[in-house]
């Protein structure tokens, strides 16, 4: 609990500063160091995030603030990274905002563990290799791409995101859900395990491109749209249960289970937007004759379910931090609200 609060008053007086100049968007770096505590080191720039990767270990802690950092090039440890959202509060705050973001080991082993991606803008491409355990939440990228073997348990959920690359490797557990795709699904390999669930996979053309390992993954649960042919909407080898399609029919090699079929989606929101276009203040929920008619093969309703882009950790405004003899005193506004679109 000791170091919980300490690293929450070290991310008060980061996120503050960092709202109000970019000179000093920082990182906050939490090491087990054997005290109850921890060691909690701050850096601040645009190469914050380098340098508290450069000194992390395994099971390292990385909290940013508001700002844009640098890519912090190849990390090979197994750490948390923490940010502020992905998109600009109403109130000016503006999101986390990362470079590029590239887990790579260097070998064929699994040799990167447990590591947390949440509440950041990746303003370019997630990359993963030999990685057994992964979870990316409440952020935005703009691709997710697997480079190596031996990819598994990695979940990606409540993200809005753009391609997702397999690079035709051997990928053994790869998850999204709940989450907003706008690209292409390319390169899975034969045997891979790379499921989609409860996404809106908007692509503006068909998923079929040279040859059919592209977009073969498993579809559930699904809304899936794009404006080219009937039946390349995903290609051969793929499966697809309990999916919404605003097209007529699927590649004749593709598992087909339960599916809609050529499905008005201008008309099956609750939320006020017309069709999939995405905007800050869309839930993506149904209306409730939808619930009642496109009902998934877990009885949640197909689509998004319950998107909640504000990350664990509050932004903070209105600092002030007093010390009276041994003790440090701080009152703060928190807030956990609305967002607006990021602004480049």
């Amino acid at each position: 609990m000791k170091k919980i609060l300490l690293s929450f008053i070290a991310l008060c007086c980061t996120l503050v500063v960092g709202a109000q100049s970019t000179d000093q968007i920082s990182a906050i770096l939490q090491t087990d160091d054997g005290t109850p505590e921890g060691k909690t080191t701050v850096y601040y720039g645009q190469d914050a995030l380098k340098s508290a990767c450069n000194a992390a270990e395994d099971g390292s802690v990385i909290t940013l603030s508001s700002g844009v950092f640098n890519s912090p090039g190849t990390i090979k440890k197994s750490i948390t990274i923490h940010g502020i959202g992905w998109e600009k509060y109403e109130d000016g705050v503006l999101p986390t905002t990362i470079g590029g973001l590239d887990f790579q080991t260097g070998d064929d082993e699994t040799s990167l563990h447990n590591i947390v991606i949440e509440g950041v803008y990746v303003n370019s491409t997630i990359n993963v290799r030999q990685t057994d355990g992964m979870i990316v939440r409440k952020s935005r990228f703009n691709g997710f791409n697997v480079s190596g073997n031996n990819a598994k348990n990695i979940i990606v959920t409540q993200c809005y995101g753009d391609a997702v690359s397999c690079g035709n490797y051997d990928i053994t557990g790869l998850t999204f859900t709940n989450c907003y795709l706008t690209g292409r699904v390319t390169n899975v390999k034969v045997g891979s395990l790379v499921i989609f669930d409860h996404c809106i996979l908007t692509y503006s053309y068909s998923y079929n491109w040279n040859d059919y390992s592209h977009s073969r993954a498993t579809y559930t649960n699904s809304i899936i749209t794009h404006s080219g042919g009937t039946t390349d909407i995903i290609t051969a080898g793929a499966t697809a249960k309990y999916c919404v399609f605003v097209k007529d029919g699927l590649n004749a090699n593709v598992l087909s289970e339960n599916n809609w079929f050529s499905v008005d989606v201008n008309s099956i929101f609750s939320d006020g937007g017309t069709g999939v276009t995405y905007s800050t203040e869309r839930t993506f929920a149904l209306t409730e004759e939808s619930q009642s008619e496109y009902v998934g093969s877990d009885n949640k309703p197909v689509g998004i379910n319950d998107w909640v882009k504000i990350p664990a950790i509050p932004y903070v405004k209105n600092l002030d931090a007093t010390v009276e003899g041994t003790d440090l005193k701080v009152n703060y506004d928190a807030g956990v609200g609305s967002t607006n679109p990021p602004t480049d």
